[in-house]
């Protein structure tokens, strides 16, 4: 003791204390009794390092890009323009925190898995689903995962015309939140109702149009603006973010 503590008066039952305490946060075997001798630690003790930023107080979501599963594959600009909208809906919301498009589509086509996406977005729940398009017919399907074990909160699947797309991204996006978020206020359901366009035909125009405008070349975004135009021309006020 006077060799350890010089000066200091430390009671042998004290020490007996806190050792049983650190062996607590450390593991039963984490330090040794040396008869006669006294203690020692017995292996390098663990401790936790960082794990990461914790989830966010709010609920929080990633919206996945829609995989395109119709038979000319030919439907990407359709899959990515259903994610996109359900995140401008999603976004709206202050009872969630939801990861913009930029960051989300980033894992586009990229095998990676979906504990890890979480992990790398720092979200509790992912939305992935996918999209077969054929002619005025849809199949949707809609699976909402929880990130920290890959479990399925929603698993949804719509057999409908290409009409019913604004009520399936509607039901899509309410089921969504009543699971996350449960109620919301009037002013969050308003905001809810918020549509691009009443029309199929200026919605399907405008965001084909926005697909090709982010590719950032001189063809494409000729293309994009004669979409824009054709979109506008249909429903003047359509209008959304390019």
């Amino acid at each position: 003791m006077e060799t350890v503590w010089g000066g200091l008066t430390v009671e042998e039952g004290n020490l007996t204390v806190q050792i049983s305490a650190l062996r607590k946060a450390l593991g039963p075997k984490a330090i040794a009794t040396v008869p006669g001798v006294g203690y020692k630690l017995a292996h390098a003790a663990s401790v936790p390092g960082p794990t990461g930023p914790s989830l966010p107080d709010v609920p929080s979501i990633a919206v996945l890009p829609f995989e395109d599963m119709s038979s000319g594959q030919d439907q990407e600009y359709f899959c990515d323009g259903m994610a996109e909208e359900i995140i401008n809906l999603l976004a709206q919301l202050d009872s969630l925190k939801v990861i913009a498009r930029t960051s989300a589509f980033a894992f586009k086509d990229r095998n990676i898995d979906i504990q890890e996406i979480g992990k790398r977005l720092n979200v509790g729940a992912l939305l992935e689903g996918s999209i077969r398009k054929d002619g005025n017919k849809l199949r949707i399907s809609a699976q909402l995962i929880k990130t920290e074990d890959g479990s399925r909160l929603l698993s949804e699947r719509y057999d409908r015309k290409l009409e019913d797309i604004f009520a399936i991204q509607d039901e899509i996006t309410n089921k969504v939140v009543m699971e996350l978020a449960g109620n919301l206020t009037e002013g969050e359901m308003s905001r809810l109702e918020y549509q691009m366009t009443k029309n199929v035909e200026a919605f399907n125009y405008w965001i084909e149009a926005r697909g090709l405008f982010r590719r950032f070349n001189k063809e494409d975004n000729f293309r994009a603006r004669t979409l824009f135009e054709a979109s506008i021309e249909i429903d003047p006020e359509c209008s959304g973010d390019q």
